[in-house]
């Protein structure tokens, strides 16, 4: 196992949720006599991932000594962690009782992208490594939960890849991030590392597009579960490359 494993499941499993209220909170949900699931599954998705954070620092109380250098990429994961998840946390709470409030889950989407561009800054930041403190990781991990979270959403939002918004911004995205971790490969193999997981996590992005693409004219039962894995399982080997020190 990876020593940054904490690490891996922070970003990849942070990212995912808060790139699924980038399509959620803009685009109509289901109708559902549960809409208080996809919150759920979110902040399930986010205390996970939490937990790594804290398991990365050793303790917790190492989170509040990393708050001392409030602009340090850790602290800044921390807070917009901690007010991505409040949002989150009052948008549960709303659809529990069936209210929709619209600007929450708005304000939620907002804190979720700026919960990635900190992962980004994070590792843009770190001069420990010279295949980490590249350009190339803002993309990696931005569009990497924004693509991941246009899979989930998928089961959520009206229509799933039927509607031509989610299919549209879900093939856009995936196909985006495809691209930024065959840049991080690229960056890789330039400093002398092996490109090949980063290769194929974009191979089986490329293939979700196509399942994407599929789902505009299907109504197959195979499609979302499908879209989800192959995503979230090519980002995930390139996550993992990402962090194979």
């Amino acid at each position: 196992m990876i020593s940054e494993f904490p690490l891996f499941v922070f970003t990849l499993l942070g990212g995912m949720g808060a790139g699924a209220y980038l399509f959620t909170a803009f685009l109509p949900r289901r109708e559902s006599d549960k809409p208080w699931l996809f919150p759920a599954i979110v902040l399930v998705l986010l205390a996970v991932s939490g937990v790594a954070l804290l398991g990365h620092l050793g303790k917790p109380a190492g989170m509040f000594n990393a708050f001392t250098n409030p602009t340090s990429g850790i602290t800044l994961e921390g807070f917009t962690s901690m007010i991505f998840g409040l949002l989150v946390v009052i948008d549960l709470v709303l659809a529990w009782q069936k209210k929709d409030v619209a600007i929450v889950r708005m304000l939620a989407a907002v804190a979720g992208l700026l919960l990635m561009c900190a992962m980004g800054y994070t590792y843009y930041t770190f001069i420990g490594m010279p295949q980490w403190g590249t350009v190339e990781c803002f993309p990696l991990f931005v569009l990497g939960g924004i693509a991941t979270g246009a899979t989930l959403a998928a089961f959520f939002v009206q229509d799933g890849y039927r509607g031509a918004s989610l299919a549209a911004g879900a093939i856009v995205a995936l196909a985006a991030n495809a691209v930024a971790i065959l840049a991080e490969g690229a960056h890789f193999a330039a400093v002398g590392i092996d490109a090949t997981p980063f290769i194929c996590g974009a191979v089986l992005v490329v293939v979700a597009v196509g399942v994407a693409i599929y789902g505009r004219k299907s109504d197959a039962s195979w499609v979302l579960p499908c879209a989800i894995a192959l995503a979230l399982v090519g980002t995930a080997v390139a996550r993992y490359a990402f962090y194979l020190i």
